[in-house]
């Protein structure tokens, strides 16, 4: 499914943090306009913009993340705000968490968990009122706890996963809020362990950098219904791998020489994950700038090409895979 997102100046995206299918809506975290949140329906057409920037009631500062539930839309204001939206767009009220995090997701209706951009344990989980709370991985460096894509994954049956630089196990947040094994990502000869190659001396971050570029380091984590999907690193290369959950057999993909035949552009990726599909965003630049004869496109890209401009918001590329 290709989707073009309208282009206006109350529309205009500038880059997409998030991504989140919600019924018949497209609801985008841009993170660099003045507001932040936009709604799209699923043809493309944009419909409004939940809050905006500002210090007033119902206004944010430095939106990090957000989520929907019950009905609601729930903004992460960074450092320590959370605050609550009806599906209108009219601002209902806001609390404080007591984390100065860069993400959060809800559990499963028990509680929060949320990454600490800080100093502190990477992962906290939180009752319902933020009153209790439990941490887990302490901070080791910058380098080992830097903020990466993803790294809260809310899959469509609910689970809450969780996963971490430098560490190729998938955690699921149990219920009581503790992270529990889902899925190790085996590298085999390339895998990289930061306690068997690192080992227990204090972490000197240029070192730790440059010994983990000999082996394989996970960049991205995606999940949907039927497939994991996982980008990495191996020896400085990109790849990403494809796993099918119901049948186990795994695809692994040489990212430079993919061959995209929808959009015809170069360096196409995955990058979020939402109401059972992997999405990719697509830049109508790249599209123009490496454009083909349309004989070269599937009828679906033609007709998009019809409808879009070099500089229009991006396309959004929903996919799901067999």
């Amino acid at each position: 499914m290709l989707i073009p997102l309208e282009t206006s100046s109350e529309s205009l995206v500038s880059k997409i943090d998030k991504v989140v299918l919600h019924e018949d809506k497209i609801y985008l975290l841009d993170g660099f306009s003045e507001a932040r949140i936009k709604v799209f329906d699923t043809s493309g057409d944009f419909l409004q913009t939940i809050g905006k920037t500002g210090e007033g009631p119902g206004e944010y500062r430095n939106p990090v993340d957000f989520f929907l539930q019950d009905d609601f839309i729930f903004i992460y204001d960074n450092p320590d705000k959370l605050l609550k939206y009806n599906l209108g767009g009219d601002f209902v009220d806001s609390e404080r968490t007591g984390i100065s995090g860069f993400r959060i997701e809800p559990n499963q209706d028990h509680g929060f968990a949320m990454i600490d951009g800080g100093t502190s344990s990477n992962l906290v989980t939180t009752d319902e009122q933020f009153g209790q709370m439990q941490s887990f991985f302490p901070y080791r460096s910058r380098f080992v706890d830097q903020i990466i894509l993803y790294p809260l994954i809310k899959t469509s049956n609910g689970d809450l996963l969780y996963r971490r630089f430098l560490n190729d196990t998938i955690f699921k947040i149990e219920k009581n809020g503790v992270p529990v094994p889902h899925l190790f990502i085996d590298h085999g000869d390339k895998a990289f362990s930061l306690n068997q190659n690192w080992g227990d001396k204090a972490i000197n971050d240029d070192e730790l950098e440059n010994l983990t570029s000999n082996y394989s380091v996970n960049q991205l984590y995606l999940e949907n219904d039927s497939h994991q999907l996982v980008f990495y690193f191996s020896s400085m290369s990109p790849y990403f791998a494809l796993r099918n959950k119901e049948t186990n057999d795994s695809k692994v993909f040489d990212f430079l020489s993919f061959e995209n035949d929808i959009t015809l552009t170069p360096n196409f990726a995955f990058t979020h994950a939402s109401g059972g599909y992997f999405i990719a965003v697509v830049d109508p630049a790249s599209v123009f700038m490496n454009k083909k004869a349309d004989e070269n496109y599937p009828e679906k890209m033609k007709s998009v090409l019809d409808q879009i401009e070099e500089g229009d918001n991006p396309i959004l590329l929903l996919a799901k895979f067999k």
